[in-house]
């Protein structure tokens, strides 16, 4: 398959930023009703349609924005350097995760979270760069695959390392790489194909210069998205378990 692509500047976008912005805010929402529900300040049945939904649309924001900021820049060598330290720096968050849960949730510690599964396909995604319609492909079979094959959701490979790494039979958060790395694909895929000045202007409307307050909320999550990710959960949960502890 061959394709004709329009070369983009590796610059931030403020678009994507805000759409991640949007993500991380949806998350914090998210956890604080988990540990509202935690503390029976609520009783939120995070089983339902409604939150299972939620929580589907936080996933595909931040994996498809995943791969849509993998396109920038695609027409130029991977820059190793700057690739490698973010890559160092999700991989040991998502180490301290799994550690920080494993210690204080020893039977529902977090083995393959959101931030692993980054660690993960910001890797597998390489050779996707600069290929859409073979992005697109490949996303699309992963999720047609994964309905129509029961084994391929890797349970297989679940319960065999989990007598070897002692994995939980429950969970505080799993990104299941497949289908869900297909998001990240078709993400590669729109950022290519969709013209990003089209899609910037109706993401932006009402983030005009006039009109922008001087704290962006959006746009400043966005940029600072693994800080927030990490600490909001302590500090909602340190919150809750406070209150909980002065009113019961």
């Amino acid at each position: 398959m061959t394709s004709t692509i329009v070369a983009k500047p590796a610059t931030r976008q403020d678009w994507l930023d805000r759409s991640r912005g949007l993500a991380i805010i949806l998350m914090v929402i998210f956890h604080a009703c988990f540990d509202l529900t935690t503390f029976h300040f609520a009783s939120f049945d995070f089983t339902n349609d409604f939150w299972r939904a939620f929580r589907t649309l936080i996933i595909v924001l931040f994996f498809g924005i995943s791969g849509w900021t993998a396109t920038l820049g695609h027409d130029r060598p991977i820059p190793w350097r700057r690739f490698s330290k973010r890559f160092l720096q999700v991989a040991m968050a998502a180490i301290l995760i799994s550690l920080v849960t494993g210690f204080l949730f020893p039977q529902r510690w977090i083995y393959f979270g959101i931030l692993h599964f980054f660690a993960v396909s910001m890797w597998v995604a390489l050779p996707f760069r600069g290929r859409p319609y073979w992005a697109l492909t490949v996303g699309i079979a992963l999720f047609v695959m994964d309905a129509t094959l029961s084994n391929f959701n890797f349970s297989w490979l679940f319960q065999a390392l989990q007598p070897v790494l002692h994995l939980p039979n429950s969970t505080l958060d799993i990104a299941r790489f497949t289908p869900w790395f297909g998001v990240v694909l078709i993400g590669i895929f729109l950022g290519h194909v969709v013209p990003e000045d089209r899609v910037a202007a109706i993401f932006s409307a009402g983030f005009s210069a006039k009109k922008t307050p001087r704290f962006d909320l959006l746009l400043w999550t966005g940029r600072h998205p693994l800080s927030v990710y990490l600490i909001h959960q302590p500090i909602l949960y340190g919150l809750t378990a406070i209150a909980d502890a002065l009113l019961h």
